[in-house]
C-alpha cells in the first residue's frame, strides 16, 4: 500500500512539473511573438535583412540601403553589420549615415483657403465696410449741414486715413446719390407714418362727430321744453 501510494505521489509531482512547464512555455511563446511584432512593426526593419543571433547579440542584421559611389556607380548594398541587444537605436543611428531618418506622421489639416479665395473674401468685406461707412459719412453731412466740399479738405482727409488707412472717400456724385436715396427712403418712412396718423386722426373725428350728434339732439329736446315753459310764463304775466 505504501509503495502504490508514493508511486502516485510521484506521478502527481511528475504532471505539476509538466503542466509548470507547459505554461512557462506558453508564456514564453507569447512574450516572444510580441517581441517578434514589436521589432517587425518598426520602421526600421524595411532597411536591413536579418541573420542568426549569436551569444551576445540578440538581433544581428545587414543594411540594405542601396549606395552608389566611384566603384559602384549603379549603386550595391551597404551590407553593413549591424547589432543590438533588443532596441532599435543601433539602426536608426546607422540610417542617418546614409540621410534616412524617422517618418513624420501625417495629420489631416482642413484644406486651407486659395490665394484667389481669401482675395475675394477680403474684397467683399472691405466692400461692404465701405459701404457702411459711406453711408455714416453722409449721414453727418446731412445731420450736421456740412457742404460736399468738407470731403476735399486736407485735413479732413488726413483724419480718415488715420481712421482707416485703406479707405477711399467718395466722389461728390456719390455722395449726392446716397442723399437722394436717403431722401426718397425718409419720404416713404414719412408717408407711412402720416397714413397712419391720418387714419387715427379720421376715426378721432368720427367718433367726435357721433358724440355732438348724440349731445345735440339731447339739447334740441332740452331748447324745446325751455321755449315752452317761458312761453307758458309769459302768458301768465298777461293775464
Amino acid at each position: 500500500m505504501d509503495l502504490n501510494s508514493n508511486t502516485d505521489h510521484s506521478n502527481d509531482n511528475d504532471t505539476d512539473h509538466s503542466n509548470e512547464n507547459n505554461v512557462l512555455n506558453h508564456s514564453n511563446k507569447k512574450s516572444n511573438t510580441k517581441t517578434k511584432l514589436r521589432k517587425n512593426t518598426s520602421w526600421v526593419w524595411q532597411y536591413f535583412r536579418r541573420r542568426r543571433p549569436s551569444r551576445k547579440w540578440k538581433t544581428r542584421t545587414n543594411c540594405t540601403v542601396i549606395v552608389k559611389n566611384k566603384k559602384s556607380p549603379n549603386g550595391r548594398e551597404c551590407g553593413q553589420l549591424v547589432k543590438t541587444q533588443g532596441s532599435t537605436g543601433n539602426f536608426q543611428a546607422h540610417l542617418n549615415t546614409h540621410g534616412i531618418t524617422k517618418p513624420i506622421k501625417t495629420i489631416d489639416t482642413p484644406a486651407q483657403p486659395t490665394i484667389t479665395e481669401m482675395f475675394h473674401r477680403a474684397a467683399g468685406q472691405s466692400i461692404r465696410q465701405k459701404e457702411s461707412i459711406d453711408r455714416a459719412l453722409v449721414e453727418w453731412i446731412v445731420t450736421n449741414l456740412q457742404p460736399l466740399y468738407v470731403l476735399k479738405r486736407e485735413s479732413f482727409i488726413k483724419f480718415i486715413h488715420v481712421l482707416n488707412l485703406y479707405y477711399e472717400l467718395p466722389s461728390d456724385k456719390h455722395v449726392k446719390t446716397l442723399i437722394h436715396q436717403n431722401y426718397n427712403y425718409s419720404v416713404e418712412c414719412l408717408k407711412t407714418l402720416f397714413a397712419t396718423e391720418v387714419k387715427i386722426l379720421l376715426q378721432l373725428k368720427c367718433a367726435i362727430i357721433l358724440m355732438d350728434a348724440t349731445m345735440s339732439a339731447n339739447n334740441d329736446y332740452n331748447i324745446r321744453k325751455d321755449a315752452i315753459c317761458l312761453k307758458s310764463l309769459m302768458i301768465t304775466e298777461e293775464e
